[in-house]
C-alpha cells in the first residue's frame, strides 16, 4: 500500500466500532480511492497494533473493543486532598496509549472536568505511570507541557524531586456528591479516537471491616484478572509492552472484567500475590511475581526447535538487510570519502564467507550501483548534523548485528542461551534499526532530538557491553561441542 495513503487509513481505524472482514476494509479503501488486493488489506490489518484478529476472519479495532466498557480507579489521598486525579496510566489499556494522559478528556454530568496544573512529587507521579513501562514513566512526565522547562538531555533522564503535572478537577463531583479516601470513579470511553471518557458514576467506600456484595464481586474480579493473564502468559508468552497484555485479556474476557464491580489495574497490582511488574531485559512487562521474563517459554519453544531443525538440514540462507541500514553505510561512507563496499558487506552479512563466492560479488555489484545512484544527490552540508551520530549507531549496529548473525549461524537452541542476555540483545537490535530508519527517512526528527538520539545510543553500547561475554561465550561453547576428535 502507498505510503501517502496511511493517513488515511489511520484516520479510518481509528473510528471503526464495529467488528468487518478483510473484505469490508477492501471495499473501504477502494471507496477512498486507495487499490490493494484482499491479501494485501489482510497483512495490513494483521501488522497493525490497533487492529486485533477475532475469528472466521474477523477484526476489531481497538476503537471496537474498548468504546463503552467499563473500567475504575481510586484516587489517591494526596490527590483528593488537592481536589484533582492525575490520568496517568489509569485508562489503560482502554485509550489509546500514543496519547499523552494529560490529553484526555473526562465527561462528568455532560461537561468536561477542568484541567487543573499543579506541583507534585516526581518519585509519586513515576507510580502514576508504570504501566509505561517504569522505564519510560520519566519521558512520559516530561511530555506533559506544564514540564516543558525539563530538559532530560541535561538531567541524565532524572527528573528533579518537584515537579509539575497536568491533572484533572475533583471539583464540579465534590460539589454535587462528594468525593472521600476509598471511592472510586468508574468510567467509560465514549469515544476513542478523540480521547473522550465518560465519568459514569462515583462508588462509594464500603466499610472496611465489612464485606459486602460489591466488595465480594471485585474480588472475584481480581482472582479472574490473575487467571486470565498467568493464562495469557501460556499462550502468548510475554507481549511487547505492558498494554499490549492487558489489551489482549481484556478484549479477550470483557463480559467478565468490563463490569461495574471492576477493580482498578494498578490496584490489582498491590493486591496479587502471582503476578506483578517484572524486567525483561532493560524493559519492563507483566509476568509471575519475582521471576525473570524468559526468552524461551511453551508460547514459541517448538516454533523455535522446528527453526533449529529447519537450519540444520538446510543450507544458510542470508536474509537482506532493509534497504534503509545498507543507505545509512552508503551515506556514511559518502560523509567520510570513504572506498570501503567490502567493509559494508562485512558489517551487513559477517558470515557471508560460508557462501557461493558469487553472492559477495553479486552485493557488491549491488552496493555499487546504490552508492553511485545516492551519490547523485548527496550533500554533504545537509548531511553534517546528523553524520557523527549515525556513525556511532552504525558502529553499534556492526557489533549488535554480528553476535545475531553468529548465533542464527549456531544453530543451537536458542533456550540453551542466557535468557535476559539473549533479551537484552533483541531489544537492542530492535531499537537500533529503529533509530536507524529515522535516521534515513525522516532525519529532520532526528536531527531535533539528536542529544537525546546520541544518549540513548550509549546507554544501548553500555548494555550491549554487559551482554557481549555471556552470548558469546556460549557461541563459543556451542561451536567448540559441534566438533567430535577423529581417533586413528
Amino acid at each position: 500500500m502507498e505510503n501517502c495513503a496511511d493517513k488515511y487509513i489511520q484516520t479510518l481505524l481509528r473510528k471503526v466500532t464495529i467488528p468487518f472482514r478483510a473484505s469490508d476494509f477492501h471495499f473501504w479503501l477502494s471507496n477512498l480511492g486507495i487499490k490493494a488486493s484482499i491479501e494485501e488489506c489482510r497483512e495490513f490489518l494483521d501488522e497493525d497494533e490497533n487492529v486485533f484478529f477475532l475469528a472466521s476472519d474477523f477484526y476489531a479495532t481497538r476503537a471496537c473493543l474498548f468504546t463503552n466498557q467499563y473500567f475504575s480507579f481510586k484516587p489517591t489521598r494526596k490527590e483528593i486532598e488537592r481536589g484533582v486525579f492525575i490520568a496517568g496510566d489509569r485508562c489503560i489499556p482502554f485509550v489509546d496509549s500514543e496519547m499523552l494522559s494529560c490529553d484526555l478528556k473526562f465527561i462528568y454530568n455532560g461537561k468536561a472536568l477542568p484541567k487543573k496544573v499543579i506541583d507534585y512529587s516526581s518519585d509519586d507521579a513515576i507510580d502514576l505511570f508504570l504501566l509505561y513501562g517504569e522505564e519510560f514513566a520519566t519521558q512520559y512526565i516530561a511530555a506533559d507541557p506544564a514540564n516543558e522547562a525539563i530538559d532530560l538531555v541535561e538531567t541524565d533522564f532524572l527528573l528533579p524531586d518537584k515537579i509539575k503535572m497536568t491533572a484533572f478537577s475533583l471539583e464540579p463531583i465534590l460539589k454535587k456528591e462528594g468525593f472521600s479516601a476509598g471511592d472510586r470513579i468508574l468510567c467509560r470511553v465514549s469515544n476513542w479516537n478523540e480521547g473522550i471518557v465518560e465519568v459514569c458514576k462515583i462508588l462509594k467506600a464500603g466499610n472496611p471491616f465489612k464485606s459486602d456484595k460489591h466488595t465480594i464481586a471485585r474480588e472475584k474480579w481480581y482472582e479472574k484478572l490473575e487467571n486470565f493473564l498467568e493464562d495469557s502468559f501460556k499462550t502468548i508468552g510475554p507481549c511487547s509492552m505492558i498494554e499490549e497484555q492487558l489489551a489482549l485479556v481484556f478484549a479477550a474476557h470483557s463480559d467478565d472484567l468490563c463490569i461495574e464491580d471492576c477493580g482498578g489495574i494498578e490496584e490489582f497490582f498491590q493486591h496479587s500475590k502471582k503476578i506483578g511488574l517484572e524486567l525483561f531485559g532493560v524493559e519492563t512487562r507483566i509476568w509471575h511475581k519475582n521471576e525473570d521474563v524468559p526468552a524461551i517459554g511453551n508460547w514459541n519453544r517448538e516454533e523455535i526447535k522446528s527453526a533449529s531443525k529447519d537450519f540444520k538440514t538446510s543450507e544458510p540462507i542470508f536474509e537482506k538487510i532493509p534497504p534503509f541500514i545498507e543507505d545509512a553505510y552508503l551515506m556514511d561512507s559518502l560523509f567520510y570519502k570513504k572506498d570501503n563496499l567490502p567493509e559494508i558487506i562485512d558489517a551487513l552479512y559477517p558470515y557471508l564467507y560460508r557462501a557461493d563466492t558469487t553472492l559477495k560479488d553479486d552485493m557488491l555489484l549491488h552496493l555499487k550501483t546504490r552508492h553511485d545512484i545516492l551519490k547523485q544527490s548527496y550533500n554533504r552540508f545537509a548531511d553534517y548534523e546528523i553524520s557523527a551520530t549515525r556513525k556511532k549507531a552504525l558502529e553499534l549496529f556492526t557489533n549488535v548485528n554480528e553476535i545475531v548473525c553468529a548465533i542464527d549461524m549456531d544453530g543451537h537452541n536458542l533456550a540453551d542461551y542466557p535468557q535476559q542476555p539473549l533479551v537484552i540483545l533483541s531489544q537492542i537490535y530492535g531499537h537500533i534499526i529503529h533509530i536507524i530508519d529515522k535516521m534515513e527517512n525522516a532525519p529532520t526528527e532526528v536531527e531535533n532530538e539528536i542529544d537525546e538520539v546520541g544518549l540513548s545510543i550509549e546507554g544501548m553500547e553500555l548494555n550491549f557491553n554487559e551482554i557481549y561475554a555471556p552470548l558469546r561465550q556460549t557461541i563459543d561453547r556451542n561451536m567448540r561441542n559441534s566438533f567430535s576428535v577423529v581417533k586413528n
